[in-house]
């Protein structure tokens, strides 16, 4: 008797693990009812990086951010999100106390260089004719060099400022010291964000203005380690659908 119920339960066995290893037939209606998708299976060793999403995004050296070199108050906005600009055009402008004084500061350095340049070139004369003693003349060409040294640092800070090389001669000129920072776009561009106000306190480290260079524009995917070991630079990507490919950079 119970070798009989052993039996029993060794057939069942089989014919249970029988019917689980069978197909399970599933018609052309069924099988779009459920969603079922058939493709054919690649070996590893076969298979590329297949479909990679990828966003539009600047390059590295096509993005501007826009911040004020000296401490000041917002002035005047001319620039919205969206907006296009051209190279020079205005952005913002930035009153400054600070500009006031960095203004000042060069008329007072330009004013001694060219005190300096005079009393060189009238010792120099000097010194060539053996009238004067060579410490003299040392003293004479380290005030000069100085103050040479003292007007071109200035002169470099108020580029950094925003002033063109024709706003320092306009100031050398015409003395006429004014607060205000004009600040522009360094390049074709469109404005990405502008998220400061009218009337903000500015210290140098907010955010004024974001540029992109949409002639600066990349594809930018990530994907797995073994799809992107299949990839290699200077190999094309096709988009889907077709039209202009693209060429990896880096990977």
């Amino acid at each position: 008797m119970k070798l009989r119920n052993l039996l029993s339960a060794s057939l069942l066995l089989m014919l249970s693990w029988s019917v689980a290893a069978q197909v399970l037939p599933v018609s052309e209606q069924e099988r779009q009812l459920l969603g079922i998708e058939v493709r054919t299976v690649s070996s590893a060793a076969q298979a590329g990086a297949g479909e990679i999403t990828m966003r539009v995004a600047f390059a590295p050296d096509g993005e501007w951010a826009i911040k004020t070199p000296l401490a000041g108050v917002l002035h005047r906005v001319f620039v919205q999100q969206g907006d296009r600009v051209a190279k020079g055009d205005p952005l913002l402008i930035v009153r400054s106390a600070e500009m006031v004084s960095l203004q000042r500061d060069y008329l007072k350095a330009r004013a001694e260089l060219n005190l300096q340049q005079s009393i060189w070139t009238r010792e120099q004369k000097l010194h060539e004719a053996g009238s004067i003693s060579e410490r003299r003349w040392q003293e004479t060409r380290f005030n000069h060099d100085t103050a040479q040294a003292e007007h071109a640092g200035l002169r470099g800070q108020l580029k950094l400022a925003g002033l063109t090389d024709d706003d320092v001669k306009r100031l050398a000129t015409d003395a006429e010291i004014g607060p205000d920072i004009v600040l522009r776009a360094p390049a074709d561009a469109v404005v990405l964000a502008r998220p400061a106000m009218l009337g903000d306190q500015l210290d140098g480290h907010e955010l004024l203005v974001r540029l992109g260079e949409t002639g600066k524009l990349i594809l930018e995917g990530n994907l797995s380690r073994s799809a992107a070991s299949q990839l290699l630079v200077g190999g094309r990507i096709a988009l889907q659908g077709g039209g202009t490919g693209a060429e990896l950079t880096y990977v």
